[in-house]
């Protein structure tokens, strides 16, 4: 198994992608698939499956048959032949496209009783986004329960990681209460950072 990554290709070398890669990686190992990264289709062995990470109207996209398109966080996932090699080619319409396209095959192979399959689906697969906008709210709300997970490197890498994996595109993170019980607190939004977020001027 390879998977190939043009390091010339700024979208596919970008940070976003590259988290995706190693989600994808990480999949394949677990899978028990012996996996190795390339820069160029023509490193890769002969009898590899190549899974090529594309952008945009790259080359590859374009012999692939995948359809180029302007509009945001579309993704194209299409099985094939390139030259002599299998490929599943990973496409995305911008960064964000390409990390879903990536993901999605990462959960197949994860989650699917013969990983194979997902590999080689017998379909192309094209996704576009129905909603532009697609949020999540976390609220910090208990100074005593909630800075245990607020605190936590881990749960919030794990938990950004869930999100963008499953095409959230924003995150909000509310600082305050959900209800209005202090007394005479009309607005309790901001109730926890409020104090620091003031500048009260010095008496004299």
């Amino acid at each position: 198994m390879a998977i190939i990554c043009d390091p010339a290709d700024a979208i596919v070398s970008g940070k976003p992608a590259q988290w995706a890669v190693d989600r994808l990686r990480q999949a394949l190992v677990t899978r028990n698939f012996i996996v190795r990264t390339c820069a160029r289709l023509d490193e890769a062995k002969p009898d590899d499956l190549c899974i090529v990470a594309t952008a945009g109207s790259s080359a590859l996209a374009r012999d692939a048959g995948a359809p180029a398109s302007a509009e945001a966080e579309v993704l194209t996932i299409i099985a094939g032949r390139l030259g002599q090699h299998e490929t599943l080619i990973a496409n995305g319409s911008d960064s964000r496209g390409l990390t879903y396209a990536l993901t999605e095959i990462a959960d197949a192979v994860a989650l699917t009783t013969d990983p194979w399959s997902a590999l080689r689906p017998s379909l192309p697969l094209l996704e576009r986004p129905a909603n532009p906008v697609r949020s999540v709210m976390r609220v910090f709300s208990s100074d005593v329960e909630d800075k245990v997970w607020f605190n936590d490197r881990d749960f919030w890498r794990n938990y950004l990681s869930l999100l963008a994996a499953h095409r959230f595109n924003r995150f909000n993170l509310a600082l305050g209460l959900g209800y209005d019980s202090p007394t005479n607190l009309r607005d309790t939004y901001f109730y926890f950072p409020y104090p620091f977020l003031v500048s009260v001027p010095a008496t004299t």
